[in-house]
């Protein structure tokens, strides 16, 4: 420590605020380091522009030297003789709301139910039961008396290009019934030059050959929704050997119960020398009153924090910010497995933006059990798991920290 009588962090660290414990985000390299009560409030005494001296004449019990010679070892923050202020340029939208009398509506990603229709028998399709990742795979729902004719979605998919839609995923129910009509809708969506264009199909069937050619020809990448257990046997599955023979595809595991990585390695070696396993992704079903620690873990993942990431947790809902939902009625959601809250309609009159703040900025400091948590800008939930769970938006059941 030498002479220098100020300490200060760098512009890339973090300090959260937590109980019982805080932390300090590295954004640079998505490190959090954790820190307790004392350490906190040193820290932020230090921040505000206190020097080492005045913080520890106040406190002889806490050997200040030690901790912040850590701090200064993990690349946190660094030692000066003088007093440095540093501007924590963390990356924000509400620039936005001072340039526009009223800020523009932004949506990044689309889902677009095309059919509610299946005549699959998924375990993932039962009542009670959950997918970790609820937006990644196709869901059945009961066929509403009215659908959306190719004509409204003339409409509807310009003004998506219009407000900012680099991402669509097609779903349903199953997109192959009536295949001809969605794949009128599918060419449209590709003709307006969207960035990437996804569909989702499960079951276990066999998807003719000139349906994953039409899908290919417009550029939809398929991704395929698979369940498996212990004893999988990719022979058996009909729509795993749709995968092997289309390269342009992404395999969704869905494993019957919680599986760790010693008890899903049979699966992997089955399957490796089949298809390229890095374009495999594995989720889980559970029953909604099985959430054992582990599932609770994985539901509420904590991902590695950096400027932008950091920067839109703080603001935002991590999952269902900038996206929508169209419903194959007409209706939208800003996820595709809550209820409705809208319609198309609500798009076309500019009213959408209204609807969008009790979901795109539903934050962990809005919610009861997580606005303490270190965590809480690092965090990725599922809103649905939890409204199926505890019946409301804004509380948090199955996180065990």
């Amino acid at each position: 420590m030498n002479d220098s009588k100020y300490f200060r962090l760098f512009e890339e660290s973090i300090l959260v605020s937590g109980n019982p414990l805080s932390a300090i985000y590295n954004l640079l390299n998505g490190n959090i380091y954790d820190i307790d009560q004392n350490e906190y409030n040193t820290l932020t005494l230090l921040e505000s522009g206190l020097s080492i001296y005045d913080i520890q004449k106040n406190d002889l019990m806490f050997n200040i030297k030690d901790f912040l010679n850590k701090l200064v070892q993990a690349d946190l923050g660094f030692y000066s003789k003088q007093y440095v202020y540093i501007d924590k340029n963390i990356a924000s939208t509400k620039w936005v709301d001072g340039v526009y009398l009223s800020s523009p509506l932004f949506l990044h990603t689309a889902y677009i139910i095309l059919t509610s229709e299946c005549h699959q028998d998924c375990l993932s399709c039962h009542e009670g039961v959950i997918k970790g990742k609820n937006c990644i795979g196709c869901f059945k729902e009961k066929t509403p008396d009215h659908m959306l004719k190719l004509e409204e979605y003339k409409t509807l998919l310009p003004l998506l290009k219009e407000l900012g839609v680099k991402n669509i995923f097609f779903t349903g129910g199953d997109i192959t019934i009536n295949f001809e009509r969605n794949l009128e809708i599918i060419k449209l969506a590709h003709s307006l030059g969207f960035d990437n264009l996804y569909c989702f199909l499960g079951g276990n069937r066999k998807i003719p050959k000139e349906i994953i050619n039409s899908l290919n020809k417009h550029h939809v990448h398929k991704m395929y929704q698979i369940e498996v257990d212990i004893d999988f046997d990719p022979s058996n599955n009909k729509l795993f050997n749709s995968i092997i023979e289309d390269n342009n595809s992404t395999v969704i595991f869905l494993t019957v119960g919680y599986m760790d990585t010693v008890k899903f390695k049979p699966i992997i070696d089955k399957v490796s020398s089949l298809i390229n396993l890095s374009n495999v992704y594995i989720d889980f079903l559970v029953h909604k009153d099985n959430i054992t620690t582990d599932v609770g873990l994985l539901i509420n993942q904590i991902q590695k924090p950096s400027f932008l990431s950091y920067a839109h947790l703080y603001e935002n809902n991590g999952c269902m910010s900038n996206r929508i939902t169209i419903f194959n009625d007409g209706r939208i959601s800003f996820c595709p497995r809550l209820k409705p809250i809208g319609t198309i309609e609500n798009i076309y009159s500019g009213l959408v933006k209204d609807l969008t703040t009790p979901y795109w900025k539903l934050t962990h400091e809005k919610i009861e059990k997580c606005k303490n948590c270190r965590f809480r800008y690092s965090c990725i939930d599922c809103r649905f798991i939890e409204t199926c769970i505890s019946g409301s938006l804004e509380k948090t059941s199955t996180c065990p920290r």
